[in-house]
């Protein structure tokens, strides 16, 4: 599997994770920093998901859901990867959705417009 879970745990609560908790630390110095931890240990999923969620708060949706894919592939069942997931998911599916029903009901009159999508 990934990273034993036991020193998963004992890495999340070293010193390495303290700037993730840090409200006013930068998007971008967290994406650093939980980078260099991935390539230190590629196999823990914790690393992944704090540098999702930074991804994500920096709007790189992409990035980030390929992220919590990464942490539930070392991390089966993580919660907060699964709630990520979903969340940009959403945010990736539902934008396209949307982008795509504005663009049917500008290019055909009210006529024309299907009732179901």
């Amino acid at each position: 599997m990934g990273f034993p879970r036991r020193m998963e745990t004992q890495f999340i609560r070293s010193s390495a994770l303290e700037p993730v908790h840090q409200a006013n630390e930068d998007p971008d110095d967290r994406i650093r920093h939980f980078t260099r931890l991935i390539l230190e240990l590629p196999q823990c999923g914790e690393a992944y998901y704090h540098r999702a969620r930074a991804l994500y708060l920096k709007g790189d949706l992409e990035a980030a859901l390929a992220d919590f894919l990464l942490t539930l592939k070392w991390s089966p069942g993580h919660k907060g990867a699964l709630i990520g997931q979903t969340l940009v998911e959403s945010r990736i599916f539902g934008q396209s959705s949307s982008t795509k029903q504005q663009n049917l009901c500008a290019s055909s009159g009210p006529e024309k417009v299907p009732l179901s999508a």
